[in-house]
């Protein structure tokens, strides 16, 4: 697979950086800006991940040297990735990976970090649809990351069948949150929605589109609004766990900002109040700084007129 010249994050390309550069002095790219250069992260994930982005969209050579420490001194794969927890931080390391692999240091430990990706294999098809998810997500950054195609083919094949098959026409993720004695079923919501998504726009930044693979209509996006709806009404929740707003609130600040990139594709109806609340969004293992990344709804396409106007 070879790498596109616009793809420069995992989740994000050069034409959406720019967008976020022409809007700087505009909201929500404003704020975002004062996060990423006043937040330094309290993890060593939080931390590469920002520094990261600093290098990417700031020019600033010193944050790139910050994330690629972190990169020298954590190995997530001695840790079994054998579940979507484990999987989900891998990723996000990954995506610290791509927005420093054009710094010149980054030179210096990528054999080590290649050849630990290339021989490891992951069991989370054996798993959960949950594991499976984020076992499709992993295979579509790996394959990006290691340019291997049929890596990525295996996790678009997923992506492909769980918009046919996992998410009901209310939006609800068949198999996630109707699994019998199921527990914190919204955030399994939120966990599932977000695999998808993060799927979706990864397989963009490499020209491939899985935004308008649905089934009838179906999409993530259905998946999207039926968790925000419970966002405002969690009483309504009927998959059980006693929801309450503050729980739901507690799950969107830590997860929700994969809201962001669903948006920039297309707009969620009654996210607005949401972002109202709680922007800029930034979650390690759910995007990143997506406000910053994509909180600019993309430009109309320009109209292409025929010989008949």
């Amino acid at each position: 697979m070879p790498r596109q010249t616009k793809q420069v994050g995992l989740y994000y390309t050069a034409d959406q950086l720019q967008l976020a550069q022409n809007n700087r002095d505009t909201e929500p790219i404003s704020k975002a800006i004062d996060y990423l250069t006043h937040t330094m992260g309290d993890t060593p994930l939080t931390i590469a991940q920002l520094a990261g982005l600093r290098y990417r969209f700031l020019g600033d050579e010193a944050s790139g040297l910050q994330a690629i420490e972190q990169l020298q001194h954590v190995n997530p794969l001695m840790t079994p990735i054998d579940n979507y927890e484990t999987a989900k931080i891998l990723l996000a390391w990954l995506n610290v990976i791509e927005s420093i692999r054009t710094h010149p240091a980054w030179i210096d430990i990528q054999d080590s970090w290649f050849d630990a990706l290339h021989a490891f294999d992951h069991p989370l098809y054996d798993g959960s649809v949950l594991d499976g998810l984020w076992g499709g997500a992993l295979d579509i950054g790996m394959g990006i990351v290691l340019e291997d195609e049929t890596q990525f083919s295996r996790g678009t094949d997923v992506y492909r069948l769980a918009v046919d098959q996992h998410i009901h026409p209310e939006g609800y993720l068949k198999d996630v949150v109707t699994v019998a004695d199921a527990t914190d079923t919204y955030q399994k919501q939120v966990s599932g929605t977000t695999a998808l998504v993060l799927m979706a726009e990864m397989a963009n930044t490499v020209g491939i589109d899985l935004w308008s693979v649905d089934n009838r209509g179906i999409t993530p996006v259905t998946a999207t609004a039926y968790l925000l709806y419970y966002y405002y009404y969690p009483e309504k929740w009927k998959w059980g766990g006693d929801l309450t707003r503050e729980i739901t609130r507690d799950i969107i600040v830590a997860d929700g900002a994969f809201l962001e990139i669903v948006n920039h594709r297309q707009a969620v109806r009654g996210v607005d109040i949401l972002f109202d609340e709680l922007r800029p969004l930034f979650g390690a293992t759910s995007g990143g700084l997506t406000t910053l990344t994509h909180g600019m709804p993309l430009p109309p396409k320009k109209k292409r007129w025929g010989l008949f106007g």
